[in-house]
């Protein structure tokens, strides 16, 4: 059980430090709002899960949130 929740922190760190450098390269010039932070980390969890970039697109924050738990 130790293990899965070392495993799960660095996990969600990963995710964190990818979302938020996609989101500097993203948003040059541009400004940086909680909604883009969720959209980096929706493309995180989806590019490294590969489950995605199909016909069917989460379309607000809450089945961003929903879709990489699913």
């Amino acid at each position: 059980m130790v293990r899965f929740v070392q495993f799960a922190y660095i996990l969600a760190i990963v995710i964190h430090l990818v979302a938020c450098g996609w989101l500097v390269l993203r948003s040059q010039g541009g400004e940086v709002t909680e909604d883009r932070y969720l959209e980096s980390v929706y493309w995180t969890v989806t590019t490294m899960c590969t489950v995605g970039y199909g016909d069917i697109i989460p379309n607000n924050n809450i089945q961003m949130i929903s879709t990489p738990l699913w």
